[in-house]
């Protein structure tokens, strides 16, 4: 068009060329669709009509014109927001930067950072510094002032891109190609609006300025750099005291001290008293007569703290741990450092330790825990106590027990003492310094006495196990009894071992006597065998079975040790006393049947035939008993052989 529309060809058409896009978007024969101008037909006309129609109806609506300047102006900081985050110091704590477009600031502008944002469509950039300088140097927070620049553009291509948004929405979809058409004139119109707007703003938002309170400017390339330079002077403001909690090992404090550690301080480099420590020391301030965990989590981590939790989590357990302040549960009962479970920390209430442990009183506790061998490190001596207690109940459970054993001393005191918790603790025990050395040394030597003691009265009671079939056994039975009821084991001089050799030697006696029956009983036997006719027939291998069989063989003979009570006792154990006598009363009767198997392996048809036993009184009884002897042989003898028992 430009080409064709020239007049002076030398000139050229470069100053029609930046013309003709105002006449052409102007031209009411012509709508531009994309890049492309077409004619207008009724469709568009209809269209650009009601977009007329928008436009001068907004153009008498400035609240709405100003409603979409805000939402741009707060849309681009909500994007900006994502790039505004802070950590703060070592320990990296995550920080929160809120933005603010009111005309007055919060009641909470003390205890948050925020960024107030205003324009200059609204408020003068002279009002915005005062404002900041007359917030002081302490304020934590930031000014930003978005300054008003190109105001009749961006309020036309506002009331543009509104008009042709509300004409779109207004008209239906067209059918026809037409109108097609006609509807993406309104959209291009849309989209370029859309497109000036945005870099209107670029350009506004590049030439914001930002002011600390106090007045001072940021500087920075971009509006984020300048608004974090100064989030960052103001966390300074904001939690002054943070310093002192700004250590990135708090949490391993607090999972040391959560085991009952008392050195856990050292995971922050700090190895002196713990209420030194300057975490400890606000901490225990705070509480004073006594504060719920939330309560003071709540103080420490909002400003001028700002601690991290592990910090007050930390300061907290080790304080437990050292004996500095106590805790309990929602029922009123006392926890112990290692059983506060840090899920729990918020509903429990802390309170500080009243007892203070004097000098002197250390020095007592240690004494009774390096005399109860119970290691621990110097100005750590509550995390050994729980050992030392336990070491006490040991002793206490060794020092006596089931009868002749002496009864278990009471542990009253023990029990007192478990009931105790920190410092109230270690002064308790200080206070009974010399009851409990006392117990120490007494019930160590009961226990070491019994064990000297008790293997001798289990050795007497497995011997009277083996008494009943003696003389004096219930004589001696009494004897133990009584040592038992008296609980006498630890009597002196001792009871038990006289018994126990008196014992021994009865049931020695007796058992060599049953040796010395047997072996003579046996050699009787054995004679008798060698006197028997039919013995002397077998072959060797048959007399050694049949001796076998009956357990009448040299090996069979019974093992019989004595010479001390262990050698007595295991004697026992393989052949007690009523099994050797039985065995010795039986043995004659066992070489009677070997006979008898002899005289039947050599005649089978022997017949063995046991003669009546009675009691003869005179002679009357011996003609009886001998005529029934006759007719019990006589009849034996019509079936053959006979063998007298």
């Amino acid at each position: 068009l430009a080409d064709l529309l020239v007049e002076d060809i030398n000139a050229g058409c470069g100053a029609l060329r930046s013309t003709l896009p105002a006449l052409l978007n102007e031209c009411d024969l012509l709508i531009k669709v994309g890049d492309e101008y077409r004619i207008q037909t009724p469709e568009s006309v209809a269209y650009n009509e009601l977009l007329r129609n928008q436009r001068n109806e907004l153009a008498n609506q400035t609240f709405k014109i100003d409603a979409e300047r805000s939402f741009r102006i707060r849309g681009r900081f909500a994007e900006l927001g994502k790039k505004l985050s802070l950590t703060h110091g070592a320990s990296k704590e995550s920080r929160t930067i809120s933005t603010y477009f009111d005309s007055a600031l919060p009641n909470d502008s003390g205890k948050k950072i925020y960024a107030w944002i205003r324009d200059g469509w609204n408020t003068d950039e002279s009002t915005v510094v005062a404002d900041a300088r007359q917030a002081g140097n302490q304020s934590p927070t930031v000014f930003v002032f978005i300054p008003k620049r190109q105001a009749d553009d961006l309020r036309n291509n506002i009331i543009d891109f509104r008009a042709s948004k509300a004409t779109l929405e207004l008209k239906e979809a067209p059918s026809t190609n037409e109108g097609r058409d006609a509807r993406m004139h309104i959209e291009t119109i849309r989209q370029t609006a859309e497109q000036r707007i945005n870099q209107i703003l670029d350009g506004v938002f590049s030439q914001a300025r930002v002011f600390q309170a106090g007045g001072s400017e940021a500087s920075g390339d971009s509006l984020v750099e300048m608004i974090l330079e100064a989030a960052n002077s103001s966390l300074a403001r904001l939690f002054p005291k943070f310093p002192e909690a700004d250590n990135a090992n708090w949490g391993k404090v607090y999972e040391k001290a959560s085991k009952g550690a008392a050195d856990a301080l050292s995971a922050i480099g700090f190895h002196g008293e713990v209420p030194e420590n300057p975490v400890c020391k606000a901490i225990l301030g705070f509480i004073g007569g006594g504060k719920k965990g939330i309560d003071i989590r709540e103080h420490f981590t909002a400003p001028p703290f700002g601690w991290p939790k592990d910090a007050v989590d930390g300061g907290l357990q080790i304080l437990l741990v050292a004996g500095h302040i106590r805790a309990k549960d929602d029922r009123g009962n006392q926890i112990k450092p290692t059983d506060l479970e840090r899920r729990d920390i918020g509903k429990t209430a802390f309170l500080v330790e009243t007892k203070i442990v004097s000098a002197e009183q250390k020095l007592l506790v240690k004494k009774l825990l390096q005399k109860a061998e119970c290691p621990f490190k110097a100005g750590e001596e509550i995390a050994a106590v729980p050992a030392f207690l336990e070491k006490l109940a040991k002793l206490a459970a060794g020092a006596g027990g089931e009868a002749p054993m002496p009864a278990k001393p009471s542990k009253l005191v023990i029990d007192e003492l478990k009931s105790l918790m920190g410092n109230e603790l270690l002064v308790m025990i200080a206070t009974k310094h010399d009851e409990l050395d006392k117990m120490i040394d007494t019930w160590t030597a009961l226990k070491k006495s019994i064990e000297v003691r008790w293997p001798g009265w289990a050795t007497l009671k497995d011997l009277i196990s083996h008494i009943d079939a003696l003389r004096d056994a219930e004589a001696y039975r009494v004897q133990a009894e009584a040592i038992e009821a008296q609980r006498s084991l630890l009597d002196e001089p001792d009871p038990v071992a006289p018994l126990v050799s008196s014992v021994t030697n009865v049931l020695r006696e007796e058992l060599v006597r049953l040796a010395h029956d047997y072996e003579n009983r046996h050699k009787l036997g054995m004679e008798r065998l060698q006197e028997d006719r039919n013995w002397n027939k077998l072959e060797p291998e048959q007399r050694s079975e049949l001796l076998s069989k009956h357990n009448l063989a040299e090996s069979d003979k019974p093992g019989v040790k004595v010479e001390d009570t262990a050698a007595v006792l295991e004697t026992l154990r393989s052949l007690p006393i009523s099994a050797f006598r039985d065995r010795v009363d039986a043995l004659l009767e066992r070489f009677d049947r070997v006979l008898a198997e002899a005289a039947a392996l050599l005649e089978p048809e022997v017949t063995s035939v046991s003669l009546p036993k009675h009691v003869l009184k005179n002679s009357a009884d011996l003609e009886s008993w001998l005529n029934q002897v006759r007719e019990q042989l006589e009849k034996a003898l019509g079936k053959g052989p006979v063998r007298i028992k």
